[in-house]
């Protein structure tokens, strides 16, 4: 995705309000504040001014194109979850919501160039729904599918690009069930040959467990 500030580095993971604001202040602007939507009703004004400063002069706000902060940002936004006391608790409780149809937002794929995908269509189509009174339920499904959509239409074009048919779903996001569920069947159903998790996690644990397999080789002297 989408570079985007993470406003207070750690701090936008433990209050997904902050990713919610970045994503809507890299979509809208300052107009932001203008939306009659409940998220920007709640915001706190002060707060929400030094976040944006912080933003505009680049202090403390890393860079992230991470999919997980971007759940986190629309949990937020759609009023599931503003700050969380445990790790992932934001994605965790979207997903608990999911409603039923099958609509999508836009999310289009670049022709040329770099493969990066905009979150800006996503959010406008979000806060569209949300302007509209659209039952939260289908906003949280309509993200995912796009989601998996989108996913999808990324491996169709590397394979139209460079025939790879092999597919990795791994990452934190893919403890999603809904979203691994559905993009493993999708991608089946395009003849992909996919590849899940089964003994290591697909989050941090994977992770840590990597770190250990390399830290072992080095005492054992291998390169």
């Amino acid at each position: 995705f989408h570079y985007v500030p993470l406003p207070g580095g750690e701090a936008a993971i433990r209050e997904p309000w902050r990713m919610a604001l970045s994503l809507l202040y890299q979509a809208f602007g300052k107009a932001l504040f203008d939306l009659p939507i409940e998220f920007v009703k709640r915001l706190d004004a002060r707060k929400a001014k030094i976040i944006l400063t912080m933003i505009e002069r680049n202090i403390n706000c890393p860079l992230t194109s991470s999919c997980g902060r971007l759940f986190d940002g629309i949990a937020a936004l759609v009023g599931v979850r503003d700050r969380i006391s445990y790790k992932g608790q934001a994605a965790i409780e979207l997903e608990m919501e999911i409603g039923e149809g099958e609509e999508l937002y836009p999310a289009p794929i670049p022709d040329q160039g770099e493969l990066i995908i905009a979150q800006n269509p996503i959010l406008h189509g979000v806060v569209e729904d949300l302007r509209s009174g659209v039952d939260r339920g289908t906003i949280i499904r309509k993200f995912h599918n796009t989601v998996v959509r989108t996913f999808t239409d990324v491996c169709l074009k590397l394979r139209r690009e460079r025939g790879i048919k092999r597919v990795c779903l791994s990452g934190g996001v893919f403890q999603n069930v809904f979203l691994l569920q559905n993009l493993e069947k999708t991608l089946s159903a395009f003849d992909f040959e996919v590849y899940t998790h089964s003994v290591v996690p697909p989050n941090d644990g994977g992770i840590a467990l990597g770190q250990v397999v390399v830290a072992n080789a080095i005492l054992n002297g291998q390169q």
